[in-house]
């Protein structure tokens, strides 16, 4: 009899290590599309992160012939602001609650929620790293505008001008406060994309891909072109040692196991997932100085 109890808290730890990978990546995919980011870049972890300035100015082309071609100088200077770093969460249930819930009550539920817990942290991490955002309007002054969609207007035409291209694809984070009272109603229904929490809507008010946030600020308006943004992950296969199921990239590491001489199951994750932009005077943040009543 206790050796079937044992093969059954090793196929439920089995199981739920596998649901709780496949949940997680199949958001980060998601979280990845949208972002517009098709490759996140696996480095090793520990690896500094740097964002880059590139000065420089082109020198004429027009040289009369037999004349030496003066020699443009440019320099791309790089300072280091961040580690891709292990974050690791761990989880602990009762042999109580699992004999009064049951497993998928007790252990799968609540794993669930610790994913959504993760994501959460993650979106704020975004933000947190979007805020530091140095980007300035033409007149070296901060971006603003009266209302929701002339701060989107404005930053459209900001990243289109550092981009010096119309190529330039911004996505902009808001509150779905300021997006309600845009739109004079408390509630929004949209066919957007959901994921991490975040809610896509490609052309909002048919001309901006936004992203609605709850941890953006309301009357806060944060914006970086896809081109500037990107995913970092270390590996959990780099944890040597630990006995981690990953996805088939490797976002997030997880594992459950049984503590006998408390009578407790733990679930331990681990995960270096973080976003970056290469630029951030490439990232604006803009206030909202009115309220469009409907």
């Amino acid at each position: 009899m206790a050796g079937n109890t044992i093969m059954h808290a090793d196929v439920s730890a089995k199981a739920a290590d596998v649901e709780f990978v496949r949940a997680f990546e199949d958001d980060t995919r998601k979280l990845a599309q949208i972002l517009g980011i098709f490759r996140p870049i696996k480095r090793a972890p520990g690896t500094a992160l740097k964002y880059y300035e590139t000065t420089g100015t082109l020198e004429s082309g027009t040289v009369s012939e037999g004349a030496d071609i003066p020699m443009s100088k440019y320099a791309r200077k790089g300072e280091h602001i961040a580690s891709l770093d292990w974050n690791k969460w761990g989880k602990e249930t009762s042999l109580e609650a699992i004999t009064l819930d049951g497993w998928d009550e007790a252990v799968a539920k609540t794993d669930a929620q610790m994913v959504k817990d993760i994501h959460k942290g993650f979106r704020k991490g975004l933000v947190d790293f979007l805020k530091t955002g140095t980007g300035k309007a033409s007149d070296g002054k901060a971006v603003h505008g009266g209302t929701l969609q002339s701060c989107l207007a404005n930053m459209q035409g900001e990243a289109q001008v550092k981009f010096e291209s119309a190529d330039a694809t911004p996505l902009y984070f808001v509150s779905p406060l300021d997006v309600a009272k845009y739109l004079g109603t408390a509630t929004i229904t949209n066919t957007g994309t959901v994921a991490y929490g975040m809610t896509y809507i490609e052309g909002f008010l048919g001309l901006y891909n936004v992203i609605e946030m709850s941890d953006v600020k309301q009357g806060t308006i944060l914006c970086t072109p896809r081109e500037n943004l990107n995913l970092y992950y270390a590996d959990a296969a780099a944890a040597q040692g630990f006995q981690f199921q990953r996805g088939q990239f490797g976002y997030l590491g997880v594992h459950h196991e049984f503590t006998y001489k408390n009578m407790t199951a733990q679930t331990y994750a681990v995960s270096a997932l973080k976003p970056f932009c290469s630029y951030l005077d490439r990232i604006w943040v803009a206030q909202i100085a009115e309220t469009v009543e409907a």
